[in-house]
């Protein structure tokens, strides 16, 4: 049966692991380098079936620390072939080498990989996209226009001012199973996503409800009377569908609230109105990760590290270099 052909994942971690191995010495690379290449590519094939990326992050964490030791010590070994690991290691070590020599290769061993494993995790973690639909949801009265021109000779409408809990009610109200239940059902999202997640096994609708509230965002549109919906997903279309298909479900669920109110002729104030302003539309650019910051961060995260563990390194040398020498007895001279 023939193997599956990798995705760009798993080239682009092929690839990667193909430069990280110039760490190696020169007559390492060529005894083992093709098996250790040809290695990783089966390990990469079996973790991308075992968790597609995130079987490949496991996959680079286990690998890179792996990889830096036993560079670190082949080069060591080098050194000279006869010598005890100790000696091999002093000449790393040894006061003759400057405090600015020692600075400069520790910082370049903590920095390089922290940065790697940074950029490892940036491009390796799966791209998801926003989609956000904006909604107009009202606390006053139904009939009652924000924007309604004064009456001549009676008093101006203004707006009621700014409700913080009855905002926070309806941000409950709509990530509430009663409205996201309408948007599982509506798009079949029970078939739809146990196809993709859990190997074609039907989800249950608690269970689609439950994934859906955790890809979605509610917050308030600053100095307005908008709720921003936005949602996110591995597809595009589907981020902004699950927007758009929110913010109707919503909208349909106080509509139906409010022919309740009518049809039972309840005394209690009116259920305000939703309106859909800005619908949400697919979005060409990933908003997660983060490329550009995870990468600063990683570099920060490593010029930090590397100049501490650098300094460190530099001291102790200039500490061993001002230590006295014990001074050799004379044998020839009595006591």
């Amino acid at each position: 049966m023939p193997r599956p052909a990798p995705n760009r994942s798993q080239e682009l971690s092929q690839r990667l692991y193909q430069r990280l191995l110039a760490a190696y010495p020169r007559r390492h690379r060529e005894a083992y380098g093709g098996a250790m290449a040809q290695l990783f590519r089966d390990q990469c094939r079996d973790a991308w079936a075992d968790g597609r990326n995130l079987g490949l992050l496991a996959l680079w964490l286990r690998t890179l620390p792996d990889l830096l030791k036993t560079s670190l010590l082949e080069r060591c070994s080098n050194l000279h072939p006869g010598k005890y690991m100790a000696d091999k290691l002093n000449p790393l070590l040894r006061p003759s080498r400057t405090p600015v020599y020692v600075f400069l290769a520790v910082f370049l061993w903590v920095f390089i990989p922290v940065f790697l494993i940074a950029a490892t995790i940036t491009f390796i973690l799966p791209e998801s996209y926003a989609g956000t639909c904006r909604i107009q949801v009202d606390p006053e009265p139904a009939g009652f226009q924000t924007n309604a021109a004064p009456i001549a000779g009676g008093p101006v409408a203004t707006p009621p001012p700014y409700d913080a809990f009855f905002m926070q009610t309806t941000f409950e109200v709509i990530q509430s199973p009663l409205v996201l239940s309408n948007v599982v059902s509506q798009l079949n999202l029970n078939e739809v996503w146990g196809k993709k997640y859990l190997n074609g096994e039907r989800l249950k609708t608690t269970e689609s409800v439950d994934l859906l509230k955790r890809r979605m965002d509610l917050r308030p549109v600053r100095n307005t009377r908008l709720i921003a919906i936005t949602v996110y997903s591995e597809d595009k279309n589907e981020a902004a569908q699950l927007a758009n298909a929110v913010a109707k479900a919503y909208q349909d669920y106080r509509v139906n609230l409010e022919r309740q109110v009518a049809a039972n002729g309840l005394k209690i104030p009116p259920v305000s109105s939703v309106i859909i302003t800005d619908p949400a539309y697919p979005s060409n650019d990933p908003v997660r990760p983060n490329k550009p910051l995870n990468l600063l961060l990683g570099a920060i995260a490593g010029l930090f590290l590397g100049g501490v563990a650098g300094s460190l390194a530099a001291l102790i040398t200039h500490r061993l270099a001002r230590r006295p020498q014990p001074q050799p007895v004379n044998p020839g001279r009595g006591q």
